[in-house]
């Protein structure tokens, strides 16, 4: 489902269309599902769901509960940071102009996601609280590299700094 407002922030009436819609598709699927969500305004309680059991976050929690605060929206625009990198350099190569159009950027973004290791997201749901230490293997336990740990060392920051010249490509900070 895709709906949009205006100035692009989330709205109590567009939450409650999505979660009635989720709602449906997990009643058709005969799934149960426990959703978490912060306690903004704009997620209000939605009544008489019938797959969907919504469980808020406490006031002041969200970035200490929240499994992607702990590091998966990190490693996401890490990968996309480096995508971006690698497109302006490869324009600077070849002497050509660098921009970004919205479908370009939608695109990156979702490339990026994709590569987002499943370690890494079930490092932060423990990190967040919600895996416990003995549900999982020791593999997973023990594994210390990151997606930012192999990113970090793959980006060529300096030579983005100098590439730049402290002109950003239009929409990107």
């Amino acid at each position: 489902m895709v709906q949009k407002n205006k100035r692009a922030w989330m709205t109590g009436q567009l939450y409650t269309a999505w979660v009635r819609e989720l709602d449906r598709k997990f009643a058709r699927e005969k799934r149960k599902v426990l959703l978490f969500v912060d306690n903004c305004p704009a997620h209000p309680v939605v009544k008489d769901l019938k797959s969907i059991t919504v469980n808020f976050f406490p006031p002041n929690a969200t970035s200490y509960v929240q499994p992607m605060d702990q590091g998966v929206i990190h490693c996401c625009k890490l990968y996309y940071r480096k995508h971006l990198i690698e497109r302006k350099l490869a324009a600077m190569d070849k002497k050509q102009e660098f921009n970004i159009n919205l479908a370009m950027a939608m695109s990156w973004l979702r490339r990026a996601w994709g590569k987002v290791k499943k370690d890494t997201i079930e490092k932060c749901f423990r990190k967040a609280g919600f895996i416990n230490s003995e549900m999982t293997d020791d593999h997973t336990e023990t594994a210390d590299v990151t997606d930012a740990d192999d990113l970090l060392d793959d980006l060529p920051l300096c030579e983005l700094k100098k590439s730049f010249n402290g002109q950003y490509p239009r929409g990107i900070r």
